[in-house]
């Protein structure tokens, strides 16, 4: 990946990897709620460009899991998110269903918040890092709790309707050991491996062929140069707050327009 970026002469770093998963995201959201209002071959476009996104967003929280200084702070951030977005969908569903004439078609899933909440939950009973700690006596018992918590955090997705569903989760994990085994196997099998893996999953997960199109995310995290970015505490909270954001104002317009 490293050798690639030289050859290309062009690098991004994590804040740029950002905007664009979230340029993705907000061009998916306008094609799913205003399918109704655009031609067919635009809409499919917009949910085709979307599909880039998660991919990316999924990659830079397993960035931000290796680098936090406090995964703990980083699950509560990311639930609060979650809650909050969650209360913005199920008000405006209820709006959309009991107010407008022309109905778009509600979100009946948790969103994808939850699952990364979950994912950085899981990655912390993996990972050997922490495992190395444990002493030799409670170590049987301490494989045993973490597999017991994965488990019940994994049943969530059989009784709980969450965005991208199982699928993600299992996305997060192949790009977690991926990272582990960079030094171990040859990078472009490596990443060849992920791009095909990824594409299986995201069909799967959107039960739709135009998941494919989630392997074009990795053109642009094989730019990625290993670096944050410009340190900035506005910067993250936008990263943060657009989230929510862009439902609470795309849903209403288009609650509003249509």
């Amino acid at each position: 990946m490293k050798n690639e970026n030289k050859i290309l002469k062009i690098n991004l770093n994590g804040n740029q990897l950002k905007i664009i998963a979230v340029i993705c995201m907000i061009l998916d959201h306008l094609g799913y709620f205003f399918v109704s209002k655009i031609p067919y071959e635009l809409y499919f476009a917009l949910r085709c460009i979307g599909r880039i996104a998660m991919p990316i967003f999924l990659f830079l929280l397993v960035e931000g899991f290796y680098h936090t200084k406090d995964l703990k702070k980083y699950i509560i951030r990311i639930l609060q998110l979650a809650i909050i977005t969650q209360v913005i969908i199920i008000f405006f569903n209820y709006i959309n269903t009991n107010y407008c004439a022309c109905k778009i078609k509600n979100l009946e899933q948790y969103n994808i918040l939850f699952s990364f909440a979950m994912i950085l939950v899981v990655l912390r009973l993996i990972d050997r890092n922490i495992l190395k700690k444990v002493t030799k006596k409670n170590y049987i018992l301490d494989i045993v709790l973490r597999c017991i918590i994965i488990f019940l955090i994994i049943s969530v997705y059989f009784f709980v309707k969450i965005d991208y569903g199982i699928c993600l989760s299992l996305m997060a994990i192949i790009i977690y050991y991926s990272k582990k085994l960079e030094n171990k196997i040859d990078t472009f099998w490596l990443f060849f491996l992920q791009i095909v893996l990824m594409s299986i999953f995201s069909v799967i997960a959107v039960k739709n062929t135009i998941g494919v199109f989630a392997s074009v995310s990795y053109l642009f995290i094989s730019l990625y140069n290993g670096k944050r970015g410009k340190k900035s505490k506005m910067i993250s909270y936008m990263y943060y707050i657009i989230f929510p954001l862009q439902y609470l104002i795309i849903y209403l317009l288009a609650i509003i327009c249509i």
